[in-house]
């Protein structure tokens, strides 16, 4: 099933896809009355620790094939703006190195716990939106990674147990401007600073307001059987810069949650992206002015296309 957070006359719903509709769950739960209406739903799926798993099984329960067109135009929608899928996530923490291209480079030692960092809700922008790029920022990065979202609260979850914890996939655009990486060096004794070094002061570089575009949507865990088994593709205007899969992993989905959830409780909607699985992003340089109709297409197979444009504030 996909679930995703729409816009349309300026408010939001949160959707759920059947056919080639765009269902309302609140309009529909509505039109259902009764039971269906003892869920707090809003516009977050994630609003309680328990409330996605609610929702999820009152859908399931629901024949949507015996309603008519009409009935089922009636709670449907046809958006004007995708929203990040998860309203308010507890958590965006994701993963870095986490391949072993990173490390093969770098000529160090492959970490065998999740390296990574951060980020503040404000970050994260929907599909299709424009982020802005302060006049600050000299080239920067997007990167494609799986977006691994949280269905209920994790405390001290084991690699065997993590899975039933897992809500669904999405597509994580990470983008960092790499004049952090540019300070890091400057203030570098030897002017080489360790990836380590450059890993937290990535913090900044990635903490800048729409760096995190996520979605399109959410794709629920049962239809992807294999998060290891997925194609990725990075494209700059159509055109394909970098291809890779998603079996590169080195720190795999099981693993994060487990080491994570030991020292702090996941909440449910907190959202682990793995990192990237090919080049460490795609890099879009201080020379290259950006037209409004510019962007970067994050393809993850069976999860759709997410697609990020850009208002180059380097052009004032």
């Amino acid at each position: 099933m996909k679930f995703a957070r729409l816009e349309l006359n300026g408010k939001p719903f949160i959707c759920f896809k059947y056919l080639n509709n765009w269902v309302s769950i609140v309009d529909l739960f509505n039109e259902l009355g009764g039971s269906f209406l003892e869920i707090p739903i809003e516009d977050d799926l994630f609003l309680t620790s328990e409330s996605f798993e609610k929702i999820e099984k009152k859908i399931q329960l629901i024949e949507l094939k015996t309603w008519s067109p009409e009935d089922l135009l009636r709670v449907s929608i046809s958006p004007e703006k995708f929203l990040p899928p998860v309203k308010n996530p507890p958590l965006v923490f994701g993963l870095a190195g986490n391949c072993p291209k990173t490390w093969r480079v770098n000529k160090t030692t492959i970490q065998n716990y999740p390296v990574g960092y951060t980020r503040t809700p404000h970050t994260l922008s929907g599909h299709q939106e424009s982020v802005y790029i302060p006049k600050e920022v000299r080239s920067f990065r997007c990167a494609t990674e799986l977006g691994v979202i949280i269905s209920k609260d994790a405390r001290k979850v084991s690699a065997d147990q993590a899975m039933e914890y897992v809500a669904g996939y999405t597509i994580v655009n990470d983008m960092i401007s790499n004049h952090w990486k540019d300070f890091a060096q400057e203030n570098n004794p030897q002017k080489s600073p360790a990836f380590l070094e450059l890993l937290v002061t990535s913090y900044y570089g990635r903490g800048t307001r729409g760096f995190a575009p996520i979605g399109p949507y959410m794709v629920t865990k049962d239809m992807i059987p294999d998060p290891y088994n997925l194609l990725v593709h990075t494209r700059i205007n159509h055109k394909d810069i970098d291809r890779s899969h998603t079996g590169a992993m080195v720190v795999g989905i099981e693993q994060a949650i487990e080491y994570l959830s030991q020292f702090m409780t996941l909440k449910a909607g907190s959202v682990i992206h793995m990192g990237t699985m090919g080049l460490d992003g795609v890099t879009l340089d201080a020379e290259v002015k950006l037209r409004s109709t510019d962007f970067v297409e994050m393809e993850i197979e069976n999860l759709g296309i997410l697609k990020t444009y850009f208002n180059d504030g380097r052009l004032l």
